[in-house]
């Protein structure tokens, strides 16, 4: 799936309960809540903030993300 505003592919999308989120490359984080209208979230921006462009694993624990990225870089909210 590609997202407007993405440059390439989203990488890893989930559903918290209320919510979509995705990522994607060079630091895009997104979120919808219907999975048609989608817009960046630069607070969950934390693929970013751990400087990779590869996110290989996204989760939501019903409080905070963790992204884990290329080379075990790992972030959490």
């Amino acid at each position: 799936a590609t997202a407007a505003g993405a440059k390439g592919p989203l990488r890893r999308i989930r559903w918290t309960g209320n919510q979509y989120a995705a990522t994607g490359r060079y630091g895009l984080f997104i979120t919808s809540p219907d999975g048609i209208n989608w817009e960046n979230n630069p607070d969950l921006a934390l693929v970013t903030s751990i400087g990779s462009k590869a996110v290989t694993g996204l989760a939501w624990d019903g409080t905070q993300w963790c992204v884990v990225c290329q080379r075990g870089k790992c972030a959490t909210s």
